[in-house]
């Protein structure tokens, strides 16, 4: 029969090791979820020299179409902004 102490050894190690284990895999999660963040930031589109366009009153523009010829937009760039008249 074994002893109370090596039982309670063996059931603390293996406690341990799924412990160890999970946090492992809780760590690899963050990793990946932190990547994902990454690649989606706004700002780390924009670095690769897309850019953001708005009207004056701040509303996203997604289509050409909705301009017309002497519209006023905002473009946003990765290091700032600049104002556009449309020709």
């Amino acid at each position: 029969m074994k002893s109370a102490t090596h039982t309670a050894g063996a059931l603390w190690s293996a406690t341990h090791n799924i412990t160890i284990s999970r946090a492992e895999k809780a760590d690899s999660r963050v990793r990946e979820l932190g990547l994902l963040v990454s690649e989606n930031n706004p700002l780390a589109v924009l670095q690769k020299g897309y850019a953001r366009v708005f009207a004056t009153d701040g509303n996203d523009l997604t289509s050409a179409k909705k301009l017309r010829t002497g519209d006023r937009i905002r473009v946003k760039m990765s290091d700032g902004e600049k104002e556009a008249i449309c020709q």
